[in-house]
């Protein structure tokens, strides 16, 4: 409203009755179509009377005098706002009818009532339906971007269901501190959150291959050849004396199992076995057959389509250059592939084409046979029987104790990737 050609513009295309209303008015007539350019005059009476006053469809603003409002109303007014009276004379109203000017009697002094008027626009005129709005799961730096885009003091924030969830300013995009974030069971970028390069990084756990993680500062680095990064976290409790709940000893050992393949990885160490066994006393579980409970229960392909299988703890690499996803699926047998090969091919083909990767391989492990079978595909797809041959007159044979992807898998293919591309 600061901006005066466009509140007349405002006025212009504002109802009557909006006006009356505004001004705590009572509205004594109002034509069937105005015409407010928008304009307003405050008369003042002086000896000319109004012959200095160009007043042709514009609202007038006037005291009780009614010669003063009748000159108005033959000057064409659109409209005449009248102040410091408690009624109107007839001929008044006559006169407004011939002419068509409305005629309203304000709740206010002349200076309220010729500041109020200016609010009496309604707010559909004020707003806009094309927003700038930004979702609560956008990260700050793609925020930022936008905003320079444009001129808005705040911006609504919106849920995925397009709610307002609450609204930013500049302000808090110049102020936002960066996340600080502790890495643990990874430390490289690809296989990171997104945005991950703005993040305070402070601290990583980790017990896989260092990757391209870099920090501008120090930052603890605790990276150990063990069969799991929950075998770091038991040691961390015990180092800081802090007491395992139960609960937390049942999730810790359920990721030994789990990344140890119930400990006949060959990453295993002698340091995986001997905290399991402290955290199954403490969870009260027997160590077979909680893991038999949970490669039976949780990984199975039912219920999965195929892109949800190839996702299933998906990781990216870059090796010589090249990316590289490979994907993991823990089975307790591998009786569930059987019939699926030619469809879990066709979709690879396809994801591996949408996500622009030179190679995507499938493991499937079987945790009953200590063993996996594996299926690739892209432009190096070649090169996976190449580490890992099959057997004479099959495809995809089963690699018995192959089941390790950090220590057996990607070892071997990053040695052919290599070779292939020197």
């Amino acid at each position: 409203l600061g901006d005066t050609a466009k509140s007349i513009e405002l006025l212009s295309r504002t109802p009557i009755e909006y006006i009356a209303k505004t001004i705590d008015g009572k509205l004594l007539y109002a034509p069937e179509k105005t015409r407010l350019n928008g304009k307003t005059s405050i008369i003042a009476i002086s000896a000319s009377k109004l012959d200095n006053y160009e007043i042709t469809d514009r609202i007038v603003i006037v005291g009780n005098d009614t010669d003063a409002q009748l000159d108005c109303i033959a000057k064409d007014a659109s409209c005449i706002i009248i102040v410091w009276a408690k009624n109107v004379a007839p001929m008044v109203i006559e006169a407004a009818k011939e002419k068509g000017c409305a005629v309203i009697l304000s709740g206010h002094g002349t200076m309220n009532t010729s500041r109020y008027i200016f609010y009496s626009s309604p707010i559909a005129e004020l707003m806009t339906t094309n927003l700038v709005v930004f979702n609560k799961a956008e990260f700050v730096e793609d925020v930022g971007k936008k905003m320079i885009r444009s001129r808005y003091r705040s911006y609504p924030v919106v849920d995925d269901q397009n709610h307002v969830f609450g609204f930013i300013s500049r302000y808090h995009i110049l102020n936002a501190a960066n996340k600080k974030i502790i890495l643990v069971d990874h430390n490289e970028m690809g296989q990171s959150v997104p945005g991950i390069e703005q993040a305070d990084l402070l601290e990583i756990i980790d017990h896989h291959r260092i990757g391209d993680v870099s920090t501008a500062k120090p930052i603890v680095f605790r990276n150990e050849i063990v069969g799991s990064t929950a075998t770091l976290i038991t040691k961390l409790y015990m180092e800081n004396q802090i007491e395992i709940r139960q609960e937390i000893a049942g999730l810790l050992l359920g990721a030994m199992i789990s990344d140890t393949l119930n400990f006949r990885s060959p990453t295993t160490t002698n340091t995986d076995v001997a905290l399991a066994s402290h955290l199954a006393l403490i969870a009260g579980l027997d160590i077979d057959e909680f893991a038999r409970s949970i490669f039976t229960v949780s990984n199975s392909l039912q219920g999965l389509s195929m892109e949800e299988i190839l996702n299933y703890d998906k990781k990216d690499f870059i090796i010589a250059g090249k990316r590289v996803n490979v994907s993991q699926m823990i089975l307790y047998q591998l009786n569930e592939i059987h019939g699926i090969e030619e469809e879990l091919k066709e979709v690879m083909d396809k994801l591996v084409k949408r996500d622009k990767k030179d190679l995507w391989v499938m493991v499937f492990t079987s945790i009953h046979d200590n063993g996996s079978v594996l299926y690739g595909s892209g432009e190096l797809a070649g090169l996976v029987e190449d580490a890992f041959p099959n057997q004479p007159g099959e495809s995809h044979s089963f690699l018995d104790n192959v089941v390790s992807r950090k220590n057996q898998i990607i070892p071997q293919l990053s040695l052919v990737i290599n070779q292939y591309e020197g």
